[in-house]
């Protein structure tokens, strides 16, 4: 079963967040994080790729 995952980077490495079964409630959650203490990314679970904070909110959007 593949997982998504919403990761933060910070100077200190990466943060698992979450880890989710769909890509949906993946980005949601990720919609809900702040970057102030680091980078909040998604990587899709399906293919590997990674999105930055700004591509996953556009995903969301056109998702909705």
């Amino acid at each position: 079963m593949n997982r998504h995952h919403v990761v933060r980077i910070t100077s200190q490495g990466y943060q698992c967040l979450s880890s989710l079964p769909n890509r949906a409630e993946a980005l949601q959650l990720l919609a809900t994080k702040d970057c102030r203490i680091g980078a909040v990314i998604y990587r899709d679970g399906t293919t590997g790729k990674r999105y930055t904070h700004n591509e996953s909110r556009e995903m969301l959007k056109v998702a909705s």
